[in-house]
C-alpha cells in the first residue's frame, strides 16, 4: 500500500505535511515504511521503518534537515526565546522487546536561548555522534558554549538488555574564564578564574556512576555593597 497523504499538527505548533506518497507494507511477517518526508515551518524530517528479513527486529530511522528551533517557541514560557537549528539523523534498532542498537549524527548551528533578566546562553557549532560496532554502543559529544566546552567519549558494552549495559568513558569540562558569571549575578564584580575537570563514567545505563573532580582555579570576585 501507500501512505498517500498526512499531516502532523502538534498542539500549538506549525503543522508538518507529507510531501509525497510513501510505500507502506503492513503484514504478519513484514512491516516497512519507505522514507516519508514531512515539511513545515519548523523544517523537514524523513521517517523510515524497516523490518529485518533475516531475524526478528525493526529499525526506525529519522533524518532531520534544518529543524528550526524558533518554531517551538509556543512550548516555552512567556518572554523566553530560542533560536538556531539542528541537522542530522539517527536510527534505533528494536528487537525482542529491547533496544538492540543506536546510531546518531547530529549537528547544531547558532543556538541561542534567552530568558528574562538574564544574558543569552549561546551554543556554538556542536555535535553528537553515536554508532554500534560489534554490539558496543559508542557515543561522542562535542558541546561548545560561548563560555566553555563539554566533551564526552562514552561506551556501553553488550549485556542481556539495554538497561544493564555497563558504561565506560570520560567527560571533560573546560571553562577558561568565569567572568561571564558577573552577567548572571550583578552583585558580583571583578569575577575571574577558571574551571576544569575530568569525570570517569561507570555503572550501567539504568544506574550510571560518575567519579572524578571538577576544580576551580584562581577563583575571585568582589561583592558590591548596596
Amino acid at each position: 500500500g501507500e501512505l498517500s497523504s498526512g499531516k502532523l499538527a502538534p498542539n500549538g505548533l506549525s503543522p508538518w505535511t507529507l510531501e509525497k506518497g510513501a510505500g507502506l507494507l503492513l503484514g504478519a511477517q513484514r512491516l516497512s515504511l519507505e522514507p516519508a518526508c514531512f515539511s513545515g515551518g519548523a523544517g523537514r524530517a524523513c521517517l523510515q521503518l524497516e523490518q529485518n528479513v533475516v531475524k526478528q527486529g525493526l529499525r526506525l530511522s529519522l533524518d532531520i534537515q534544518h529543524l528550526i528551533l524558533a518554531a517551538f517557541k509556543p512550548l516555552l514560557p512567556q518572554k523566553y526565546e530560542l533560536d538556531g537549528e539542528i541537522n542530522g539523523g539517527g536510527s534505533l534498532d528494536y528487537s525482542n522487546g529491547d533496544i538492540a542498537a543506536i546510531s546518531a549524527d547530529l549537528h547544531t548551528a547558532g543556538i541561542q536561548f534567552r530568558a528574562p533578566n538574564a544574558p543569552p546562553v549561546q551554543i556554538q557549532a556542536s555535535s553528537l555522534k553515536a554508532d554500534d560496532t560489534g554490539g558496543t554502543l559508542h557515543g561522542v559529544l562535542d558541546l561548545r558554549l560561548a563560555q566553555g566546552t563539554v566533551n564526552a567519549d562514552v561506551s556501553a558494552a553488550p549485556a542481556g538488555d539495554f538497561q544493564a549495559r555497563p558504561l565506560g568513558g570520560q567527560i571533560q569540562v573546560q571553562v577558561p574564564d568565569l567572568g561571564f558569571v558577573q552577567s548572571f549575578v550583578p552583585q558580583l564584580q571583578s569575577v575571574g578564574g577558571s574551571v576544569s575537570g575530568q569525570l570517569a563514567l561507570g555503572g550501567t545505563v539504568a544506574l550510571p556512576r560518575v567519579q572524578g573532580q571538577i576544580a576551580l582555579h584562581d577563583g575571585h570576585a568582589k561583592v558590591a555593597l548596596a
